[in-house]
């Protein structure tokens, strides 16, 4: 499953989400983030030049949809001269739940998912099983979440029991407010260089793995 969220949050003394749209499987990533970004600006009679800031995930994730995402948050930013902060999605899903060890793992195709242990794993593709067995060499219990828990919820009960659980469905997806709370005060002090930010893929494209095939097929022959 692939979802996108976009949400528009006020801060002030304690954060507060005004508005949130989830896509889910979008087909057209553009043409939709535009158009949900719209329907939230009129639904709170707001126009672009009141946004003071944008923060972006810049993955690990769907390599389509952390392209075409972050080049609609940079190109925004830089039309309206505003400040723009990428946030590690894995840290926006750790977010989701308000304590315990909390293990964020994002779907990354390729029978693999993306996840990290906070101070003990670092961010990386790795099979379920895999991601079974460093998370058996370590203390828990943890609490999985993210829609790569969600798809291999059963390899990772069968082989670690009791040592995890599985937050709440909606922990799985990005949550605007989370994405605040980790980014907001780097907004206040002038951001991310805008050149600077790119995604992180964690690892290479279906098309550059193809590319690298062809190369070394033409090298051989």
């Amino acid at each position: 499953m692939m979802t996108g969220v976009i949400g528009m949050v006020e801060c002030r003394d304690e954060p507060v989400l005004l508005a949130e749209r989830i896509l889910v499987d979008p087909t057209s990533h553009e043409e939709k983030l535009f158009q949900k970004l719209e329907d939230i600006l009129s639904l709170l009679s707001m126009k672009p030049s009141d946004i003071n800031g944008i923060i972006v995930g810049i993955g690990p994730g769907s390599f389509t949809g952390l392209r075409v995402g972050l080049a609609a948050a940079k190109g925004m930013a830089l039309s309206l001269g505003i400040p723009i902060v990428g946030v590690s999605s894995l840290d926006v899903l750790e977010q989701s739940l308000g304590g315990g060890m909390v293990v964020p793992l994002i779907d990354a195709r390729r029978g693999e998912i993306y996840g990290q242990v906070r101070g003990q794993v670092q961010p990386a593709a790795l099979s379920p099983e895999s991601w079974c067995d460093r998370l058996q060499a370590l203390l828990g219990p943890f609490v999985c979440v993210g829609d790569g828990a969600e798809r291999y919820a059963s390899i990772l009960s069968d082989r670690l029991s009791t040592k995890i659980s599985f937050g709440p469905r909606i922990a799985n997806l990005s949550r605007g407010l989370a994405m605040l709370k980790l980014g907001v005060q780097k907004t206040q002090h002038g951001g991310d260089d805008l050149a600077a930010l790119i995604p992180q893929y964690l690892r290479v494209s279906d098309a550059e793995i193809g590319f690298r095939r062809r190369v070394d097929s033409v090298n051989l022959s």
